[in-house]
């Protein structure tokens, strides 16, 4: 497993998520502000906030640089045997062929978007952009086609997916669902000014992580269980979520 930081790299656990080290201190890893991870196989790749995506051919021992510099790379996602990338500045998704030794702007759709999350289901490859909602693909990034969102187009920082569900969490406008598989979308009711930073789901559960509320719980319907957040004293801004077998 890997975890990237805001401002100190990237720590790797290789038994057990109690044990962690950071591996970043390889010199050529000069961007210590990490915005995303993506692993396929023995490669691990990682876009940063100014300086692109860098690439490990060793499961994160010894890094080097991609083609893609001087951009923050909000996203990315290995699927199919090609590396997507979401980009800052307007710069859509780029993908790589080769496993992330070069990456090139792909697909039609997209041109001129900041893309802030990605996401894949059996049907689609999705993508959250910060000014215009949902886009999604079916042909891996060749074409891309704006989902129906209602009247709005939301900032979409992050999904989940759930059998035929698909969450998009947004940046201060709360959480929407489709259930056509990402093609259509409503507003749930869950807490619809909050921004929602992070989503994962499992077992009819789907956990969100917001800004500065903690975590909620929801049901599949995207509606809140019980009461609407852990209790969290601290307050908590919660970044990312992901499951490891049983544990999240």
């Amino acid at each position: 497993s890997f975890a990237g930081t805001p401002a100190d790299g990237i720590y790797r656990s290789l038994k057990s998520l109690e044990n962690w080290v950071r591996i970043s201190e390889n010199f050529e890893l000069d961007d210590l502000h990490i915005y995303s991870l993506a692993v396929n196989g023995n490669y691990v790749f990682a876009g940063t906030k100014t300086n692109g995506i860098f690439r490990s051919e060793d499961n994160g021992n010894n890094w080097s640089k991609s083609n893609i510099i001087d951009q923050g790379v909000h996203s990315m996602i290995a699927k199919d045997n090609f590396i997507f990338a979401g980009l800052n500045r307007n710069k859509g998704v780029n993908r790589s062929s080769d496993n992330g030794l070069s990456f090139i702007p792909f697909g039609t759709g997209l041109e001129n978007r900041v893309v802030r999350s990605l996401a894949s289901n059996e049907k689609f490859l999705f993508a959250g952009t910060g000014n215009n909602g949902v886009y999604y693909s079916s042909d891996t990034g060749k074409i891309w086609v704006k989902a129906y969102m209602g009247n709005t187009s939301p900032p979409v920082i992050s999904f989940a997916i759930y059998k035929n569900y698909v969450y998009a969490g947004t940046e201060g406008n709360g959480i929407y669902i489709s259930s056509d598989s990402g093609i259509t979308w409503k507003k749930t009711t869950f807490d619809q000014t909050r921004t929602t930073h992070t989503l994962a789901a499992k077992n009819c559960y789907v956990f969100a992580g917001t800004y500065t509320k903690g975590i909620c719980v929801l049901d599949i319907f995207g509606e809140s269980l019980g009461q609407d957040y852990y209790n969290d004293p601290q307050n908590s801004t919660v970044w990312t979520l992901w499951f490891k077998d049983n544990y999240i």
